[in-house]
């Protein structure tokens, strides 16, 4: 995120609409709405790292930081900067009990997006479920975000893989099936993504051969098999729009196909 402009820099990306974006939080009650916000302003350097998830910036009002709850909306205004633009994000935080979903209603009518928050313990919860079906009656797209991650391993001890099948079953629970695509992307295909691919092309391996063989001259060592070079170089993308564009297409024929409900359990290419 950008973190230092003047207010005059402020105002000349407010005068491009095409560089503003308007999202809320919304969730259940006590699932980390407000400390995900924390994150959000120290990020970009409102408050300082030491204070996130303590200062709970966005609870103003003096009665909700004596009954540790968000009564009021609340909002702000971040900068983030990508590929050497800047952008203006309006953020709303709302409350998350049931009595002020009335507050939550009017924030989603001026916003794009919302994040819904949840917990990785407490699962979904009513008024999850209330605030989610709230934004969708409202034309408001919902990202779902899981918090509170570190209870599985604090509190409910648990290893990797049950913390997987833990949060695997809170999206079955939901109706959700999980869906796999593949990791390597032909790059005539991948072509499709060219005007997205400027910010995250420099980060992609390509595979150019199927095969090793041993090395000759050094004993004990593999080369590549310069023989074995693929017809078309494969793009290693673990979330390819490409690719999961041309399945959904084959998955949707007509509005009697809709809603689908896919988690992806995305890979995780890693190199240093």
């Amino acid at each position: 995120m950008a973190k230092f402009k003047s207010t005059q820099e402020v105002m000349k990306i407010i005068k491009n609409k095409q560089n503003i974006r308007n999202f809320g939080v919304i969730a259940h009650v006590d699932h980390g709405k407000t400390t995900m916000s924390d994150s959000l302003l120290a990020y970009s350097g409102i408050i300082a790292p030491s204070a996130a998830g303590k200062a709970l910036a966005m609870d103003f009002d003096k009665e909700e930081q004596e009954r540790g709850i968000t009564i009021y909306q609340a909002n702000v205004t971040l900068l983030y900067s990508q590929n050497d633009n800047d952008y203006v994000i309006n953020m709303i935080d709302t409350p998350g009990h049931v009595d002020f979903s009335g507050r939550v209603i009017r924030s989603l009518r001026a916003i794009d997006g919302a994040v819904v928050v949840c917990d990785a313990v407490e699962g979904i919860m009513t008024q999850t479920e209330t605030v989610t079906r709230m934004a969708l009656e409202e034309r408001v797209r919902p990202v779902l975000f899981i918090n509170k991650v570190d209870r599985l391993i604090k509190e409910l001890r648990l290893t990797p893989e049950k913390m997987q099948a833990q949060l695997d079953k809170m999206f079955k629970d939901t109706g959700h099936q999980n869906a796999y695509f593949p990791l390597f992307v032909p790059k005539s295909l991948f072509e499709a993504e060219e005007k997205n691919a400027e910010g995250f092309a420099k980060e992609c391996a390509v595979v150019t051969h199927y095969r090793l063989k041993n090395d000759k001259e050094n004993s004990g060592k593999l080369i590549v098999d310069e023989n074995a070079k693929l017809e078309e170089e494969l793009i290693v993308r673990p979330t390819s729009e490409a690719i999961i564009w041309n399945t959904y297409k084959n998955w949707i024929q007509s509005y009697r196909d809709l809603p689908i409900l896919i988690n992806q359990w995305a890979n995780v290419v890693r190199w240093e």
